[in-house]
């Protein structure tokens, strides 16, 4: 239960670093997991009854690749959207004025 809570947490992270590193997800994901260990290892030093853990780690830096990866797809579901609008935009123009013919 602890894991799925990280994983939760840390997808709007993943969002936010597909902003700032749109098409880096390597190096997104290697902040993520820098960001996460030095979570644990502060939560180790200064909270008291609190241990690091590497199980949270993963489950933090998965998260924020999931999240990564959910904002890659919807921004290129947008694109494609876009392209198709696009081109039947201008097939339409393009037919009517095909269509349409001079009067005689």
């Amino acid at each position: 239960m602890d894991a799925t809570l990280n994983v939760i947490l840390f997808l709007p992270f993943g969002g936010l670093l597909n902003s700032v590193l749109p098409r880096r997800p390597l190096s997104a994901i290697g902040l993520a997991w820098v960001t996460s260990l030095l979570i644990e290892i502060a939560q180790g030093l200064f909270l008291p009854g609190r241990t690091s853990s590497a199980i949270d780690v993963a489950a933090n830096t998965l998260g924020a690749a999931l999240g990564y990866a959910a904002t890659a797809l919807v921004r290129w579901q947008r694109r494609e959207r876009s392209k198709r609008r696009l081109t039947t935009t201008a097939t339409a123009d393009s037919a009517d004025t095909t269509s349409a013919s001079p009067a005689a």
